[in-house]
């Protein structure tokens, strides 16, 4: 099963970054047709590339819900340390409308988003890895 999963993860990937180009390529009209439904485009296409990384970390997951003797609990210093860096980055565009943050330009550029599309996957990635298994001992 987790090699099942291995290849499942290795799709969502590649779906999740074709999904994202297919968002991108009309980002520029949704930008002429409306401003919110060119932020929704953009946390659409966060959002698909935060499941891809997600997924990366299921045959994992996997694994240590297959063993017996622990059960699930959320690491918060990976979610502080690693989850909310990429959380900004994902949402950077946004924060810069609303909080006139000054970014380099290469950041923003309006169809290569390198900054969200490194931290909306790194944010997945990283809730994937704040999920572990916690040994508890019954006596």
């Amino acid at each position: 099963m987790q090699k099942i999963l291995q290849v499942v993860a290795v799709i969502a990937v590649f779906g999740g970054l074709m999904l994202f180009n297919r968002y991108a390529l009309t980002l520029g009209q949704a930008a002429q047709e409306s401003v919110n439904e060119y932020y929704i485009q953009r946390i659409i296409m966060a959002v698909w590339l935060a499941l891809a990384g997600f997924v990366v970390e299921l045959p994992r997951i996997y694994r240590d819900l297959s063993q017996p003797g622990g059960r699930f609990a959320i690491d918060w210093a990976v979610l502080l340390v690693l989850g909310l860096p990429a959380l900004a980055l994902a949402l950077l565009p946004i924060l810069v409308a609303g909080g006139k943050v000054p970014v380099p330009l290469w950041l923003l550029q309006p169809n290569a988003l390198p900054a969200e599309v490194i931290g909306a996957f790194l944010f997945g990635l990283s809730v994937g890895k704040s999920i572990i298994q916690e040994e508890y001992r019954v006596f």
